[in-house]
């Protein structure tokens, strides 16, 4: 996760460099993107077990919905939040065997 946020970094300071106007809104909607498609393959690789990946995408979808670009870089954010097992909506796709 460390080298993921430092290479989000790196696109951040790329982004300033070369002048983009909305870089705010260029650098969120990269790290989005990136952060649900790597959560998601984490988080069923991690598990081991392909039919949990309908919790991992909610999971992500979720933490995406509920904090912001910066919150979601926080390592403490997300370890709180995952011992919470998210929502209750999520939760009941657990129910996989």
């Amino acid at each position: 996760m460390k080298l993921f946020l430092k290479f989000n970094f790196y696109i951040l300071v790329a982004f300033m460099i070369i002048g983009c106007d909305p870089i705010k809104e260029t650098y969120d909607l990269a790290f989005k993107t990136s952060f649900r498609m790597s959560f998601i393959q984490s988080c069923v690789d991690s598990s081991g077990k392909s039919e949990l990946e309908p919790w991992c995408t909610c999971t992500a979808d979720d933490l995406l919905t509920t904090y912001s670009t910066e919150e979601l870089q926080n390592e403490v954010v997300i370890e709180n939040y995952m011992e919470n097992i998210s929502t209750a909506e999520c939760r009941a796709l657990l129910n996989v065997e």
